[in-house]
C-alpha cells in the first residue's frame, strides 16, 4: 500500500515537472507569436512605404527610369519572399501570395505609366507628321540648301526605324507565342534572311516595305507550322518528340492544389460567394513548360460521405475562372516569366462546375486553340449561382465549415516531358542554354 502510494505520488510529480516544462514552452511559443506579428506589422508597413514611394515619383518618367523603377521594387519584394520563406509554411504562404500579388499590381501600375510616356511620344511624333503633311509648301523652303538632304535623310530613316520598331513587336510577340522553341524558328534560313534584310541601311524605301511584308507573311506561316518541321541539325532530333498531351486532374497530378491546411482562410471566402485571389506557384510544378488548352476547377472534401453532399450542391454553380495574363514557365529549373495579353480585366473562363459543355465563348476559343497560356499564375476564383436569386445556397456551405476541403486546379495540356537517357539529356542541357540565351531578359532568379 505505502509503495503504490509512493509510485502515484511519483507520477504526480513526473506530471508536475511536464506541466511546468509546457507552461514554460506555452510562454517562449507566446513570446514568438507576437514577435512574429510584429515582425509581419513591421514588414506591411515599410512595403506600403515603399509603394508609396514608387508610385509618387513614377509621373512624367522615362522608359528606362520606369525600368529601374520595376526592377528595385520587384528586388525589394524578392528580398522580403525570403525572409518569408523562414517561417513556418502555414504562415508564410498567405503572406508569399499577398508578395506575388503586390508584385504583379506594381508591375501594372509601372506599365500603365509607361503607356502614357509611349503615348505621349506618339502624339509629339503624330503631331510633326501632320505638320509636315498638310503643309502645301515644301516644309524644308525655309531651310539652307545644304541642310535639307541631310533632313530628308534622317526623316526616312525615322520613318525606317519606326517601321522597325513595329516589325520587332511582332517579333517579341511571336517569341512569346512559340516559347520556349523560337530560336528554332528564328534560326530559320528562309525567315533570318529577311530578317537581316530588313534590319539593313542600305535597301531603298520601296525594296525596305517589300521586305517587311515579307518579312511578316513569315512570321504568320510560322505560326502554323507545326514545329516537327523545325530541325536542331541534320543529327538532332526536332524538341516536337518531346511535347506531350496529358490530363491533369484532382485524382491524379492536378496543375496545382491549394491545400486546406495553407489556404484555409480563401477557400471559406469561397465558398460564402467571394471572389478570391490565388497563385498557383511554378515552383510546385514537376513538368516542363506546361500550356493548356482547358482549364477547370475541382473542389473536394476529404470525407468521402460528405464529398457527396458538397459535389451535389456545387452543381448548382459557374466556376468563373480569370487569368491574370502573367505566365510562369519552367525549363530544366529555370523560370521564365510573361505578359501574354495587357488586358487588365484579365482573361475571363467560366464553366459549369462539373460539366465542361457548358462554357462561356471565350473558354471554347480557348479549348479550340494552340496551348499558349501557362496555369502557373495569378487567378481570381468565384462560384456564382447557375440560377438568379439564389444567394441562399451559399448558407449551405456552412455545414462544410469544419471539414478538409482543398482545391484543384485541373485540365488538358501540353508539356515538355523529361529525356530518358544521358544522350537525351545533354541535348536538353544544350536546348535549355539556348532557351536561356533567348529569353535572359525575362527570367526569374529563385
Amino acid at each position: 500500500m505505502i509503495k503504490d502510494t509512493i509510485n502515484t505520488w511519483e507520477k504526480i510529480q513526473q506530471v508536475n515537472i511536464l506541466i511546468k516544462e509546457n507552461q514554460t514552452l506555452l510562454k517562449i511559443h507566446s513570446k514568438n507569436i507576437v514577435a512574429l506579428n510584429r515582425f509581419k506589422n513591421q514588414q506591411a508597413i515599410r512595403i506600403k512605404q515603399h509603394f508609396k514611394r514608387v508610385s509618387d515619383g513614377l509621373c512624367d518618367k522615362s522608359h528606362a527610369s520606369l525600368d529601374m523603377a520595376k526592377l528595385n521594387s520587384r528586388t525589394y519584394l524578392r528580398e522580403i519572399k525570403s525572409v518569408l520563406a523562414n517561417f513556418p509554411k502555414s504562415e508564410s504562404v498567405s503572406l508569399e501570395n499577398t508578395i506575388s500579388l503586390l508584385t504583379e499590381g506594381i508591375d501594372n501600375m509601372i506599365q500603365i505609366y509607361d503607356r502614357v510616356e509611349t503615348y505621349k511620344e506618339q502624339m509629339e511624333f503624330s503631331k510633326f507628321i501632320v505638320e509636315v503633311g498638310s503643309n502645301d509648301k515644301d516644309p524644308l523652303s525655309h531651310i539652307s540648301m545644304k541642310y535639307r538632304n541631310n533632313i530628308q535623310i534622317a526623316r526616312e530613316l525615322t520613318t525606317r526605324n519606326c517601321l522597325i520598331d513595329q516589325f520587332n513587336r511582332a517579333k517579341i510577340a511571336f517569341s512569346q507565342y512559340s516559347f520556349p522553341f523560337s530560336s528554332y524558328y528564328l534560326e530559320n534560313s528562309t525567315f533570318s534572311d529577311s530578317f537581316k534584310a530588313v534590319s539593313s541601311s542600305t535597301v531603298d524605301a520601296n525594296e525596305f516595305i517589300s521586305q517587311i511584308r515579307s518579312s511578316i507573311d513569315n512570321l504568320n506561316e510560322f505560326i502554323d507550322m507545326d514545329l516537327s518541321t523545325i530541325r536542331v541539325s541534320n543529327t538532332e532530333p526536332s524538341p516536337d518528340q518531346n511535347l506531350l498531351n496529358d490530363q491533369f486532374d484532382s485524382s491524379t497530378h492536378p496543375f496545382f492544389t491549394w491545400d486546406y491546411n495553407d489556404y484555409r482562410i480563401e477557400i471559406n471566402k469561397l465558398l460564402s460567394g467571394k471572389e478570391v485571389t490565388l497563385v498557383s506557384d511554378i515552383k510546385q510544378s514537376y513538368y516542363d513548360v506546361v500550356k493548356f488548352s482547358q482549364v477547370y476547377l475541382s473542389i473536394k472534401c476529404n470525407d468521402d460521405e460528405q464529398d457527396i453532399k458538397l459535389q451535389s450542391l456545387l452543381s448548382n454553380f459557374n466556376v468563373v475562372l480569370t487569368h491574370s495574363g502573367k505566365c510562369w514557365y519552367k525549363f530544366n529549373y529555370k523560370i521564365y516569366e510573361m505578359k501574354s495579353f495587357t488586358s487588365s480585366n484579365g482573361l475571363q473562363l467560366i464553366h459549369r462546375y462539373g460539366n465542361l459543355e457548358s462554357t462561356n465563348q471565350s473558354y471554347k476559343k480557348l479549348a479550340s486553340s494552340k496551348p499558349i497560356l501557362s496555369p502557373y499564375s495569378n487567378w481570381k476564383i468565384q462560384l456564382v449561382p447557375i440560377a438568379p436569386h439564389t444567394n441562399t445556397l451559399f448558407n449551405q456551405f456552412s455545414k462544410f465549415s469544419n471539414l478538409s476541403i482543398s482545391l484543384y486546379l485541373n485540365g488538358k495540356a501540353i508539356y515538355f516531358s523529361e529525356p530518358i537517357g544521358n544522350e537525351a539529356k545533354r541535348q536538353k542541357d544544350k536546348m535549355s542554354d539556348i532557351i536561356h540565351k533567348e529569353y535572359s531578359n525575362i527570367f526569374i532568379p529563385l
